[in-house]
């Protein structure tokens, strides 16, 4: 199989599970959290390698010469660029309209109606510069649903996120809808008194990115299904709830008053 830098983690494992994890854990610790099965069939779907790499603090080049030793076959440098639209020009037709989140997220706020109303206001020309600190992985998953194409590069601590309209783009339903994050089963305080002795509880309220899904899918994975986890979050993990749907969990959530999210999430 030949890979580059944006082939998804979920292919790699499709070809040798075994081998992949092994090799990965080999070269990063960090990698270890492949063994989880409910964390590695939800966030690979998500994640390219390069992705990958930068939540794990490994070089990109390390990592596909770690796949090499298994018979991948990595693409040649020279042609795995990364691709960037060009620079807007007065006398192009390409222009670019910049978005910076950090101060929003600095003050603990949510960017995504923000980020979702600007890049819905653009024309099929335009192209979206979006710098956050961290690289906005569920975003892109669900914009790359919608038809957009993006690329990502890191300058000084932050990521720069392009997306554009990509008319060849096939679309998914990567957005959730309605009735996949929409609460099911019992209500809040009735599942709070049902689990109060068989209840973890975590909080992931000042956890950036995709750490807060990380931690939920760790923590689900350790426990027993007569257990129940109480999540603190500062919002609804819309895309997260899905796949906790598809693999039999259902969840309850309850707003608090400071604007933020709890949850509990089980198995009925």
């Amino acid at each position: 199989m030949v890979i580059t830098r944006k082939t998804p983690i979920a292919e790699l494992l499709k070809v040798d599970k075994d081998a992949v994890i092994r090799q990965l854990v080999e070269l990063n610790p960090n990698f270890a959290r492949l063994k989880n099965p409910l964390l590695r069939n939800t966030l690979a779907r998500m994640v390219n390698i390069e992705s990958a790499c930068n939540m794990a603090g490994c070089e990109i080049a390390a990592f596909l010469d770690a796949m090499k030793h298994i018979g991948f076959v990595v693409q040649d440098q020279a042609t795995d660029t990364v691709q960037i639209r060009p620079q807007a020009t007065s006398a192009g037709r390409l222009f670019h309209r910049e978005l910076d989140v950090r101060p929003i997220l600095a003050q603990k706020e949510d960017p995504i109606k923000l980020i979702l109303q600007t890049i819905h206001s653009l024309s099929d020309e335009h192209t979206l510069k979006l710098i956050a600190p961290f690289e906005p992985i569920p975003l892109i998953h669900m914009l790359s649903g919608k038809g957009y194409a993006h690329s990502v590069q890191q300058e000084e601590g932050s990521f720069i996120t392009y997306f554009w309209k990509d008319p060849n783009a096939a679309k998914s339903q990567a957005t959730p809808s309605d009735t996949q994050t929409k609460p099911r089963g019992a209500d809040f305080e009735s599942l709070a008194l049902k689990y109060k002795d068989r209840l973890r509880t975590i909080d992931v309220r000042n956890l950036e990115m995709p750490q807060p899904m990380i931690m939920i899918l760790e923590n689900l994975q350790q426990m027993p299904d007569d257990e129940a986890l109480f999540v603190y979050h500062k919002k609804l993990p819309v895309y997260l709830l899905p796949h906790l749907q598809e693999r039999g969990y259902e969840h309850s959530t309850q707003p608090t008053e400071d604007g933020k999210m709890n949850l509990i999430i089980y198995k009925p």
